[in-house]
């Protein structure tokens, strides 16, 4: 038994990996490799924990992405590491390899060796893994980190480099470099200005401002084999207080420098925190108002309510909204309707105000909620599909107006839905957005329907990402 009910982990686990020799499955390139991580559940069935990113075109791939995982000291956690070779339309199985997470953390140096195995062709060489494992030291503190390049090596014949950077932290002492941290590559340049980062303190250095970190610097080339440029070594205090640093090529000469513009720690405060400091939470209802909920004359229907019977959205509502209303300082609430066609010209409308004032939304509080839900169910034409996007998107334009020091606000949009999301793409690309906002969303699902497809926007175990872009944080969570 893996995760019995009441069995409390001894410490929160983070495995980053690497891999050597893999098979390669491509025919005019080199494999793109992805490394997933499972553990066996009380059930004896394989649990998805996390994937790191795609390395493309790398036989030799040193993952950034970290697998979160608990421990449990005094239960046998069986793992499996399984690296594919992930293309546009396909993946090819590259091998996989089996332990437990004791033996993980029981090795030397905390550093795991295993050879991959392809079942199916027992004679290949699938190459091994290699999987460092790290205790998470809860910190409320971030680092940002803003870096430039000056004058660097120039690596392409024809042109200038195409420069990116790592971070590495040390680990076993010193004596080995695990990645956890990678920018992107800034195209045709010597003189590079990357994008801003921020990293957790604890997941740069455990809170160990003296803890050596490896600075490294490439020049990308689309076949994935990267031109070093070069390197210096640098723990966080040196890099707070020096600023600028000398890379150094494989033959110890200079290769250019790197200056870091923005250095800095900052706390990141709790929820506490921020209602101590006067910052006020802010609710925003939004309720499904398409078809597949029946007519609300039927009393099948979802939307079928009376006062002595209230239904499964008004039942909702009160529940979730009494408790997020009572941190509303105006209790003054945005209410939107989606997926109905509106009078006169009932055109559907995928966010709408159910009070009819689309630049004043407000009512006052659950109440208020209610009467107007109800009030609309006479007056629109129940329609669809299910789309969340527009409903996101105006909330995150509300939660970006601008705040003072003296008037912090915090959002909460809450969704009520009886179906599965149509426009998925759409409503990821708007929660990734919205990440980097003060929003948090909560979906609630009525009725009794598959709401499977929508444990997906809730990023505990994967991140969401958009177009190439990772969200900021996790926002959402899905109860159904």
């Amino acid at each position: 038994m893996a995760y019995p009910p009441t069995a409390v982990p001894l410490s929160k686990l983070e495995l980053r990996a690497c891999a050597f020799k893999l098979y390669n499955a491509d025919v005019t390139s080199k494999s793109d490799p992805q490394l997933w991580v499972n553990v066996k559940d009380r059930a004896g069935t394989w649990r998805e924990v996390g994937r790191t990113e795609v390395v493309s075109d790398n036989l030799n791939p040193k993952w950034i992405t970290a697998i979160p995982i608990d421990y449990y000291f005094e239960e046998v956690q069986e793992l499996k590491f399984s690296v594919y070779d992930i293309d546009k339309h396909s993946r090819d199985f590259l091998g996989e390899v089996t332990t437990t997470l004791a033996k993980v953390v029981g090795s030397q140096g905390r550093r795991w060796w295993g050879e991959l195995k392809d079942f199916t062709h027992p004679n290949r060489n699938c190459g091994h893994i290699e999987v460092n494992v790290d205790e998470v030291i809860q910190s409320a503190f971030n680092v940002n980190l803003h870096f430039r390049g000056h004058h660097l090596d120039k690596k392409d014949f024809f042109g200038k480099s195409d420069p990116f950077w790592t971070i590495s932290r040390s680990s076993d002492g010193g004596a080995t470099w695990v990645p956890i941290h990678k920018s992107e590559v800034i195209m045709k340049t010597l003189d590079p200005v990357w994008k801003p980062c921020t990293i957790p303190l604890s997941t740069l250095n455990g809170g160990d401002y003296e803890r050596p970190l490896l600075f490294q610097c490439y020049d990308w080339n689309s076949s994935g084999k990267d031109d070093f440029i070069g390197d210096f070594t640098a723990s966080l205090k040196q890099i707070l207080e020096i600023r600028r640093f000398e890379l150094k090529s494989k033959k110890g000469k200079k290769a250019g420098e790197i200056e870091a513009v923005v250095a800095s720690v900052v706390k990141e405060f709790s929820f506490l925190e921020y209602l101590a400091g006067g910052c006020d939470v802010s609710l925003i209802c939004a309720i499904d108002f398409t078809a597949s909920n029946g007519n609300p004359i039927d009393p099948a229907s979802l939307h079928h309510y009376t006062p002595s019977a209230p239904n499964e959205y008004a039942k909702a509502i009160t529940a979730v909204g009494d408790i997020l209303i009572s941190y509303d300082s105006d209790g003054m609430v945005p209410v939107y309707g989606f997926g109905a066609k509106l009078p006169p010209a009932f055109e559907v409308s995928h966010c709408f105000a159910l009070n009819g004032n689309p630049s004043n939304p407000e009512v006052p509080g659950v109440r208020g909620i209610i009467d107007s839900y109800l009030n609309s169910l006479s007056a629109v034409q129940l329609y669809g599909p299910t789309n969340f996007s527009n409903i996101i998107s105006t909330a995150g334009a509300i939660s970006s107006r601008c705040q003072t020091q003296q008037d912090q606000k915090y959002f909460i949009l809450l969704i009520l839905t009886d179906g599965e999301i149509t426009d998925m793409d759409a409503t990821v690309a708007e929660i990734v957005k919205a990440s980097k906002l003060p929003l948090s969303i909560i979906i609630v699902g009525v009725g009794s329907a598959n709401f499977g497809n929508m444990q997906v926007l809730d990023g505990d175990e994967r991140a969401l990402q958009s177009r190439g872009i990772v969200a900021a944080r996790d926002i959402v969570q899905v109860f159904f």
